[in-house]
């Protein structure tokens, strides 16, 4: 994260000048987090770096302010077996991608001596003050404590997507981009040999008067508006409805295709 935060700049760092602009990051990195008031985190693990095995992104469901919100931590595995937390990301807004051009033109101007005293400064100056959110506990562990997405079932997965469904698609959050990501979740687990969401669209025609011609996508439409006359195009409130609806329909799907007959 560093060279992409500091730029062109960091090209021409020696190695003593590196560590310590990676050292003032990695502290103006956690004391943005501890300002985060961040509380009921549910944490997974949900891919790790190509190019770098020791460094890994995590996902979380934390409250802030009482708002569900969507936090990325990008964590680096250290030599001593420890993490740290190399950057943050709120509502898939990266922090030191925000502060990238900052930082840039300051090291470009004045010198990497210059932005180090700058975040250092800007570090003191914050106080180090501890959270009672997850900030204030231990750096993301690869652990028991920790969940990868390949390892949940499909109403899991669901659940998760339903809560989190901008970690899975760009914004703006739609019906159509749902289903279109739910039905490409189906067509790829059935290609590799899992069952995807066999028996969804007989599950909905089953539980609800749906129309038998139509397509699961407009079935729960259907049963979202049961006066919906064929319309795609979808007003704000509308959405929200129809994506509670699918969630709610989806999960009880799956719960009952888990329990045995």
């Amino acid at each position: 994260m560093a060279p992409i935060a500091v730029g062109p700049s960091w090209q021409i760092a020696n190695d003593e000048q590196r560590g310590t602009v990676l050292n003032a990051l990695n502290d103006f990195v956690a004391e943005l987090v501890a300002e985060l008031p961040l509380r009921d985190a549910a944490l997974v693990i949900t891919d790790t770096d190509r190019q770098d095995s020791q460094q890994f992104r995590v996902m979380t469901s934390a409250l802030v302010d009482d708002e569900a919100t969507e936090i990325t931590f990008w964590v680096f595995e250290q030599p001593d077996g420890g993490t740290a937390i190399g950057n943050v990301g709120v509502e898939g807004v990266s922090f030191l991608g925000r502060h990238r051009p900052q930082f840039t033109a300051l090291a470009e101007s004045r010198g990497l001596d210059a932005l180090i005293q700058q975040l250092r400064a800007e570090t003191a100056a914050d106080g180090r003050q501890e959270s009672d959110g997850i900030a204030s506990q231990q750096p993301p562990q690869r652990g028991s404590r920790l969940t990868r997405l390949v390892d949940l079932d499909e109403r899991e997965y669901f659940a998760l997507f339903a809560k989190r469904t901008g970690m899975h698609i760009a914004s703006p959050v739609s019906f159509r981009s749902v289903t279109a990501f739910i039905e490409g979740y189906d067509q790829a687990a059935r290609r590799y040999g899992g069952v995807g969401l066999d028996g969804w669209r007989e599950w909905l025609m089953t539980h609800h008067r749906v129309g038998g011609n139509l397509v699961w996508e407009a079935q729960v439409l259907q049963i979202a508006f049961p006066d919906w006359a064929g319309q795609w195009d979808l007003a704000p409130d509308q959405e929200t409805h129809v994506l509670k609806v699918l969630f709610e329909l989806l999960d009880k799907f799956l719960a009952d295709r888990a329990t045995p007959a």
